[in-house]
């Protein structure tokens, strides 16, 4: 988790103080941008990861719950990521 947080999010997060502080505002939308990326990526790959090892609840009863929980989070991460990504793509067109 350590190596997570300090690959994949603790820079953008830091260039984008450093680049607000500097008053580079449309360049911390950017770095804003790619942290929110990241997160939603690294939970995206998270979430696959328990599911395809088969992580359960150890109690019977709360196995649907869990499974119907894991489904809407999956797809709510994915949908995030869709939109990101359809942004990312916006905003370069955008810039020519």
């Amino acid at each position: 988790i350590g190596v997570m947080v300090a690959v994949a999010i603790l820079q953008p997060t830091v260039a984008s103080g450093l680049l607000f502080g500097h008053g580079h505002f449309e360049e911390v939308a950017g770095a804003l941008v790619l942290t929110l990326a990241n997160v939603t990526a690294v939970n995206l790959v998270s979430m696959a990861t328990l599911l395809a090892k088969g992580m359960r609840p150890r109690l019977w009863w709360q196995a649907e719950r869990a499974r119907q929980h894991s489904r809407n989070a999956l797809l709510g991460w994915l949908a995030l990521l869709v939109l990101l990504s359809l942004s990312l793509l916006l905003a370069e067109r955008l810039r020519g």
